[in-house]
């Protein structure tokens, strides 16, 4: 079937249409289907944009579809009503109702049961894992726009990519934790230490206190610090909230099993044969890092990486 504007704008606009499948379904579309955009046209949608939640409504939804329509179909454009229409599909507005098979579920699918990972997570000696001699990113395949930012150290686009990720609903808590591995084991400089300031706060552990209000406190604290420990805790957060709002609506289905990309696809250079043993031995101790980060943040990223410690023979 011949992809059109108008099917795209059809898929983007159904209100009952899952967001994260709209997500999926955009990934594989060739980029040529979509606009250019000139600097011009880049500049004056960046300032259309409202990145600000709380803003978000049928209307401004409404807006960014007549924009698709009459004035800029792009890949970013479409992107950006997606995530509008995953937000007012998570609080439930009228008429932004997801359907499974004929019954309303929620957008939310992640895979996880908390009791059995946390009771499992809390009898896990972390040598299990530094020893297992797993590498985590055997069956990783890095989207061709994050490939493109490692390779060309594209600082700024890495840490907009990783940001994005975190907040797209597509992505699993195990996709995140592979990215983030990905992209400091090939580049670990991106990151900063953890740091404490008046224009970046600590991390607070109680779940009680996470509302959409600290979610935006700690977002903006990331740009001003960012450190590995801060996306982690940022993926807790929003799963938690996420979980808050779907809790009496949620649906079992086969949706919630996992999003890791294992397509045979060409290899990652982390994959590789060739690679030389110290190379290897600078990977290994680097997802270990990221291995004891992880189990001091705790919660759902925890959780997530058991999952790929099973998941990679």
């Amino acid at each position: 079937m011949t992809m059109t504007k108008e099917k795209v704008i059809s898929e983007i606009t159904n209100k009952k249409s899952a967001a994260d499948n709209g997500q999926q379904f955009l990934h594989k579309l060739p980029k040529d289907i979509f606009d250019n955009k000139s600097s011009e046209v880049d500049n004056k949608s960046s300032e259309e944009f409202d990145t600000n939640i709380v803003s978000w409504d049928e209307r401004y939804f409404m807006k960014q579809i007549g924009t698709l329509m009459s004035e800029e179909f792009t890949y970013e454009r479409c992107m950006h009503a997606l995530e509008v229409k995953r937000y007012l599909q998570e609080k439930g507005y009228k008429g932004f109702t997801v359907l499974v098979d004929g019954v309303e579920a929620s957008v939310h699918s992640e895979i996880m049961n908390n009791e059995v990972m946390s009771s499992e997570a809390g009898q896990l000696d972390i040598n299990q894992l530094l020893n297992a001699n797993k590498n985590l990113l055997m069956q990783y395949q890095p989207t061709a726009d994050f490939s493109t930012a490692i390779q060309g150290n594209d600082v700024a686009k890495i840490k907009a990519l990783l940001s994005l990720y975190i907040n797209t609903k597509s992505y699993s808590v195990e996709d995140v934790l592979l990215s983030i591995l990905y992209a400091y084991q090939e580049l670990p400089s991106l990151f900063e230490a953890y740091a404490i300031s008046k224009f970046n706060k600590t991390i607070d552990n109680d779940e009680g206190s996470w509302d959409e209000r600290y979610l935006l406190e700690q977002q903006s604290y990331l740009n001003a610090n960012f450190a590995i420990e801060r996306l982690l805790h940022l993926t807790n957060v929003l799963v938690s909230l996420n979980q808050k709002t779907a809790q009496s609506r949620l649906v079992v289905s086969e949706a919630n099993k996992t999003n890791i990309k294992t397509e045979p696809k060409a290899a990652t250079p982390v994959a590789t044969p060739t690679i030389r043993q110290s190379q290897s031995q600078r990977q290994s101790q680097r997802q270990n890092d990221i291995v004891k980060k992880i189990f001091l943040i705790g919660g759902a990223v925890l959780a997530g990486l058991l999952i790929l410690f099973k998941i990679v023979k």
